[in-house]
């Protein structure tokens, strides 16, 4: 196999050796000048996140939304035990809605193009939650020809695909926008079947009453509280966390699923920003001119590009 020569200009050739590809050189095509190295760049576009970084972002991302689907398992769990009333769950529903709005609208009063957005949100949320009432007693015999342990499984699964798919973004903008729609649908499929092992029609109602604020607006808030209140955001976490891990362990399930609760969240907030640092030391990427050149817009004509290491 023939190998790569490192050597320097041979002393049978003139001219020297040039980085452009379309152009006949005196040079045997896989010959590599010596200079060839001298833009090897290891780790440059490698984040280098602090553990407390990576767990605060872990904990008002991922830990609050599994706070969020554990709560509302907890939810259903309750009405169905009629441990809450169908009344509770609507007025807790609605008060969130109410709370989140009026946040939103006093924040966004001066901004008219975000206020606009957040219009046609609100629109069809109201409009979806009162076609839920006509459709209540329809969703309450949706499955009644399917037997129990395929309706856990199947929202098991849904709550899942839920999770997996959900929008964890963590950067701060004003941008108002829904989640991954694979999720959201995921969640408000859950719902359904869930819903549709309940007694009555207005606990129907109030569960799915509940769970499009919780899992379609409600996302929508706390990217924003991200933005304007972090703190506030990271201690709504931490309490919304403790208040399903006790509501886990005293009201509905043993206190194993508490610690198992606990145990998840703790794993996602310290064990796993823990490992990406720790392994991240280990992280070689290497970048030089023989990688594709990237088109970059000129900043003074966003229609023509340049090419970085076009003569490469």
């Amino acid at each position: 196999m023939e190998k790569y020569s490192m050597q320097s200009n041979p002393s049978t050739n003139t001219e020297p050796w040039k980085k452009i590809l379309y152009i006949n050189q005196p040079y045997a095509d896989n010959y590599t000048d010596s200079s060839f190295l001298k833009l090897l760049r290891k780790n440059e576009h490698i984040r280098r996140d602090s553990f407390l970084a990576l767990a605060y972002q872990a904990t008002i991302t991922i830990s609050l939304h599994l706070a969020c689907i554990c709560f509302f398992v907890v939810t259903f769990i309750n009405l169905n035990n009629e441990t809450w009333s169908a009344f509770y769950v609507l007025s807790s529903a609605a008060g969130l809605n109410f709370l989140g709005i009026s946040t939103l609208s006093l924040a966004l009063e001066k901004e008219s193009a975000l206020a606009f957005q957040l219009r046609p949100v609100l629109k069809s949320s109201i409009l979806l939650m009162v076609m839920l009432f006509g459709l209540a007693p329809v969703l309450k015999t949706l499955t009644l020809d399917i037997s129990s342990d395929s309706i856990w499984a199947l929202t098991v699964l849904a709550l899942l695909v839920n999770a997996l798919f959900h929008d964890y973004s963590s950067a701060a903008h004003l941008r108002i926008v829904f989640p991954g729609s694979i999720s959201t649908n995921a969640a408000i499929f859950a719902s359904v079947l869930l819903a549709s092992r309940l007694d009555s029609t207005l606990q129907v109602a109030a569960l799915l009453s509940f769970s499009i604020v919780w899992f379609a607006l409600f996302p929508l808030y706390q990217r924003y509280f991200r933005f304007v209140a972090p703190n506030a955001c990271l201690i709504g976490s931490i309490i919304l966390t403790i208040t399903t891990s006790l509501m886990i362990a005293s009201y509905v399930c043993p206190l194993a699923w508490c610690i198992a609760f606990l145990l998840c969240s703790s794993i996602t907030t310290f064990v796993c920003p823990a490992a990406l640092v720790y392994f991240r030391k280990y992280k070689n990427e290497i970048s030089g001119p023989w990688d594709e050149a990237r088109p970059k817009l000129s900043p003074s004509s966003p229609h023509s590009p340049t090419y970085p290491n076009s003569s490469s």
